[in-house]
This record gives C-alpha cells, sequence and structure tokens, in this order.
C-alpha cells in the first residue's frame, strides 16, 4: 500500500511541475486524479485468501 501511495503521489507532483505555477491551484495540490494512477495493474495474490494488490507499470 505504501509503495502505492508513494507512487500515486510521485506522479501527482510530475503532473504538477509540468504546469505554470499560475495553473496550480490549492485544490490541484490536494488532489490525486485518474490520471496519478493509471499505470498500476491489478496483480494477481500469491496466498489463497482474497486479496487486492497493485502493481506499478514500473516492472
Amino acid at each position: 500500500m505504501r509503495q502505492v501511495v508513494g507512487e500515486s503521489v510521485r506522479n501527482q507532483h510530475l503532473r504538477l511541475a509540468s504546469m505554470t505555477k499560475d495553473e496550480r491551484t490549492p485544490e490541484l495540490m490536494e488532489t490525486i486524479i485518474f490520471d496519478d494512477v493509471k499505470e498500476f495493474e491489478i496483480k494477481p495474490g500469491k496466498s489463497k485468501r482474497p486479496s487486492i494488490g497493485f502493481q506499478t507499470g514500473k516492472s
């Protein structure tokens, strides 16, 4: 979970860095959008217990 959050925040920062200062609103700086997480893939669990896991597009 920490990796998912960390990668989401990293993608958010890269997105915000590509904007001009005037385009960055407080709301945008507090919001993770779909573009920040769209590269994530659901990966199958290794145990028989049901679980939710994510994998970034980078292997």
